[in-house]
């Protein structure tokens, strides 16, 4: 289902020059990535220990 969105003039000339650096087809695509990218943890905010694994959580058996 498509839904419209307002925008001023100056938004939308950059949403379709970021679409082309993006490599993105329509601005659906190109908003997605962006909400993607600005929910990814970026590398550089886990300062001095860049190389530490992921964390992962475990399961506990809290019964036994």
């Amino acid at each position: 289902m498509a839904t419209t969105i307002q925008v001023e003039k100056k938004t939308a000339e950059k949403l379709r020059r970021v679409m082309g650096e993006a490599g993105a087809s329509t601005y659906d695509e190109l908003i997605r990535k962006l909400l993607l990218e600005h929910k990814t943890v970026k590398s550089s905010r886990f300062g001095k220990y860049r190389k530490l694994p992921r964390f992962r959580r475990q399961e506990i058996d809290r019964l036994a």
